[in-house]
């Protein structure tokens, strides 16, 4: 891992959400797909506008909402998809 594979993955940028998450090995990343090369400095921050300070929210707020989709999506392949997807 390399200090530019750390700046995409805390960019919020489009290209770099969800990608080099491999940590110290960015092998996986190549593995798995989720590679992504630094093509212009990122920008930094949250996506969405945190609405509280209590950790155990900012910890789980993910969660719940892939929970909330999973519940509402129709059919199995659905639900699988946001769970995995």
């Amino acid at each position: 891992n390399t200090p530019s594979h750390h700046r995409v993955h805390h960019g919020m940028d489009q290209l770099y959400l969800d990608k080099n998450y491999g940590g110290i090995l960015i092998v996986w990343d190549r593995i798995f797909g989720s590679f992504q090369p630094e093509v212009f400095r990122p920008h930094y921050g949250l996506t969405k506008p945190v609405d509280t300070f209590n950790i155990w929210k900012l910890q789980t707020r993910e969660y719940a909402a892939i929970g909330r989709d999973v519940r509402t999506a129709r059919g199995l392949r659905a639900k699988l998809g946001y769970v995995f997807g």
